[in-house]
């Protein structure tokens, strides 16, 4: 008697075993929380702080695509003026993202160009090639305005910055070539307005001799961004 209940007690709990087991396969993994998520109940004023620790601490492998993640999360949260913030925090925590970080926030908020160019350089200055390029990509038109708040956080570095326009802009590159042989020691905005008005008169002759489809430089120039003469 004491034996056959013995072996119902074991049978039974090899049974509620077994049921446990398949409950933990059958159970969805925890999914990982999202950027959003993880920025969601954070406070305006935490959020550039916070938003650093996130892509800081990542492994160096998922940190530029997590950084993309994350910059459009605070884009949605916060309003525009803090985006420039979070920018400056990223890149100083992870300097190694910086043209990412900048590049994802150009992105999602366009109008914030320029002062994201200018947190993301003054906080990552080392990068200021790939910084550049990155911005000049995802606005060819904001070349020149680009270039000048370049050459205001890293005045060393003009060959740099002109090198990084002329490879993202390849549409301008003879203009600025022309432009700094002839600029000679000028500051980066007199060198931008002589590349524009430049690339304006070659994409006039362009259209003029029936390429039309030149004619893209000369909106590139007409809107570059410098909006007053020096």
């Amino acid at each position: 008697m004491k034996t056959r209940i013995l072996k119902t007690i074991a049978l039974a709990t090899g049974a509620l075993g077994c049921s446990l087991a398949l409950l933990l396969v059958l159970r969805p993994a925890p999914q990982p929380q999202t950027p959003f998520a993880a920025l969601a109940n954070v406070s305006v004023l935490e959020l550039p702080q916070a938003a650093a620790r996130l892509v800081a601490s990542a492994p160096a492998a998922q940190r530029a695509a997590l950084a993309r993640e994350v910059v459009q999360a605070v884009t949605a949260l916060a309003k525009p003026g803090a985006i420039p913030f979070a920018v400056s925090a990223i890149c100083k925590a992870a300097p190694d993202v910086a043209a990412e970080t900048a590049g994802a926030a150009a992105l999602h908020a366009p109008a914030e160009i320029l002062p994201v160019a200018k947190a993301a350089l003054a906080a990552a200055p080392e990068s200021v090639e790939a910084i550049v390029s990155t911005l000049c990509r995802r606005s060819p038109r904001s070349f020149a305005a680009v270039a000048i708040v370049a050459s205001q956080e890293a005045p060393s570095a003009t060959d740099r910055i002109l090198r990084s326009v002329s490879q993202a802009v390849p549409e301008v590159a003879s203009s600025l070539e022309l432009a700094r042989r002839d600029a000679g020691s000028q500051s980066m905005v007199q060198l931008m307005w002589k590349a524009i008005e430049l690339a304006a008169q070659d994409a006039r002759r362009a259209v003029a001799a029936g390429r039309p489809a030149d004619a893209q430089t000369l909106a590139q120039a007409r809107d570059a961004g410098v909006k007053s003469e020096p």
